[in-house]
């Protein structure tokens, strides 16, 4: 994930800017709809090493930007995914394969951290700095399974 986030730093000025369509997150995949307030991902995203169909992101203003991350965990959830961990800005979730292993998927919260320290940046603008939720998806990915209590 961390080389794919380095590469999402060029797109938070495009995720901003990319008008809302009839997109999904991870189409034929999850087919996660794009979030009220959010913005399809510029196409073109790319990774050293990451198959372009496992990456995806949504734009949003930073404002939304930890909630919008929460809501797809829950989509996901609600798509038979459990959480799996995470801290911070990214967040894991997985689900069980027919075979016995498990895939999963990350999501991210990125934003230019660097433009919330400037003095010359109202409390207004920095609401709206374009951030986006970026998704990772992994074919394989350890087994974590819920602890019984």
């Amino acid at each position: 994930m961390k080389r794919a986030i380095l590469i999402a730093f060029g797109v938070l000025a495009v995720a901003g800017q990319a008008a809302a369509q009839e997109a999904v997150v991870f189409p034929g995949f999850v087919d996660l709809p794009i979030i009220e307030g959010g913005s399809a991902c510029p196409e073109g995203i790319t990774a050293q090493g990451v198959l372009a169909t496992h990456l995806d992101c949504v734009g949003v203003p930073i404002s939304a930007l930890d909630d919008a991350v929460w809501a797809y965990v829950r989509l996901l959830e609600e798509r038979g995914w459990r959480f799996s961990g995470g801290a911070s800005v990214e967040l894991t979730v997985q689900r069980d394969r027919a075979d016995g292993g498990c895939e999963g998927i990350d999501v991210a919260a990125i934003t230019d951290f660097a433009a919330l320290q400037r003095e010359d940046i109202s409390p207004e603008e920095i609401a709206e700095l374009p951030s986006i939720v970026f998704f990772e998806r992994h074919d394989d990915v350890p087994c974590s399974r819920p602890s019984s209590q």
